[in-house]
């Protein structure tokens, strides 16, 4: 069985705006640092996510062929890539 390690993450801020709010983070990683920078990229990827499926892109609703699907999605991931360049 894998050891378990739980830790308790208090997030002021992100990206200038205040936020009050702990993370509780349950991992089998070796340190705190470790666990904090994976937990960071995976709220990444789920905000991404969520916009793709019923954030703004609304791709669940488009009901188009396989060549348009596949068009919308490089759209998609072109104005993605876009939208977090301007945010770093």
């Amino acid at each position: 069985m894998l050891p378990v390690n739980i830790a308790l993450y208090w997030h002021k801020s992100t990206k200038g705006k205040k936020k009050n709010e702990g993370w509780y983070l349950i991992n089998n990683l070796s340190n705190l640092k470790q666990a904090i920078k994976a937990y960071k990229k995976r709220m990444g990827i789920e905000a991404m996510f969520k916009d793709c499926k019923s954030g703004g892109y609304n791709l669940e609703q488009c009901q188009g062929n396989d060549k348009r699907l596949l068009s919308l999605i490089l759209l998609i991931a072109i104005a993605y890539t876009c939208a977090r360049a301007i945010s770093f």
